[in-house]
């Protein structure tokens, strides 16, 4: 993550709030734990209507 923050050509990280970079940093800490996944057919299936 650092990297892609370090990388990234728009440097849209330096827009963010404290805050927003703690949550996005969070995020991805909570993603990276299998069970807090969403299994994309799931997702796909309660949002169609509006694809």
């Amino acid at each position: 993550m650092k990297r892609l923050i370090q990388n990234s050509k728009s440097n849209i990280w330096d827009t963010l709030s404290e805050e927003q970079k703690r949550e996005v940093l969070l995020s991805y800490e909570e993603s990276e734990d299998d069970s807090n996944l969403v299994d994309n057919d799931e997702v796909m299936e309660k949002y169609k209507k509006w694809m």
